[in-house]
């Protein structure tokens, strides 16, 4: 998974929400990078910042602990001449995640081992 843009051709990849498990299409909530403060991931809904990671710094988010509420993958961050994203990959040793910001958007990621 990569979240971040191409400077060179302009697509933004993000992660967007479904609307519930039964049903895939396209939710309200979303987490993308802002090219403006590209060391951050920002969860919105809309136009609306619902939250966000705080910046990235020496191998994590400066508003969380390495071990916290990530660490069912591994992420790291790149910064190209064209591209500037993180990327992941899944922590073998990890579960599962969930994140409930409110009773209308949640992100709920699983990964099985």
């Amino acid at each position: 998974m990569e979240i971040g843009y191409c400077r060179k051709t302009g697509k933004v990849w993000s992660l967007t929400s479904w609307k519930d498990e039964e049903d895939p299409s396209v939710a309200v909530a979303v987490v993308k990078m802002d090219p403006k403060q590209p060391k951050e991931l920002y969860l919105m809904r809309g136009s609306e910042m619902l939250w966000r990671t705080g910046v990235w710094h020496e191998g994590g988010f400066s508003s969380m602990s390495k071990t916290g509420v990530i660490d069912f993958i591994i992420l790291s961050f790149y910064n190209t001449e064209n591209e500037t994203y993180f990327g992941s990959s899944p922590n073998e040793s990890s579960v599962g995640f969930e994140l409930e910001n409110s009773k209308e958007t949640a992100v709920k990621l699983n990964h099985k081992t």
